[in-house]
C-alpha cells in the first residue's frame, strides 16, 4: 500500500490534480481556503458541472479510479486544497 498527499494551489483554470490511478483504493480532498472550489472528472469543470466543496468541506471517494480536476469560480482568487490517495 502507498499513501500520498500533497497540497496544491489551484485558480480559476481547471487543473488535473489527480491522475488515473487504475490501482487507487481511496481519494480524499479537503478545500482548506475561503473559496469555493468545484471538483470533475475532464477539463471542462466548472460552477454549473462541478461537486463544489465550501471551506473545510471534502470529498472522499473509493470507487473512481480516473483523473480528477479542480477549479476555482472566482478569477480574483487561488484556493489551496489538500489530497491524499491511496493505492495497492
Amino acid at each position: 500500500m502507498t499513501i500520498t498527499s500533497d497540497s496544491i494551489v489551484v485558480s480559476s483554470s481547471a487543473i488535473q490534480v489527480i491522475s488515473t490511478t487504475s490501482n487507487r483504493r481511496l481519494l480524499s480532498i479537503k478545500n482548506v481556503s475561503a473559496n469555493t472550489v468545484f471538483i470533475g472528472f475532464d477539463t471542462s469543470v466548472n460552477s454549473a458541472n462541478g461537486i463544489y466543496l465550501t471551506y473545510k468541506d471534502s470529498f472522499i471517494e473509493t470507487k473512481y479510479t480516473g483523473a480528477v480536476y479542480v477549479i476555482v469560480d472566482d478569477s480574483t482568487n487561488e484556493s489551496e486544497i489538500r489530497f491524499l490517495e491511496v493505492t495497492s
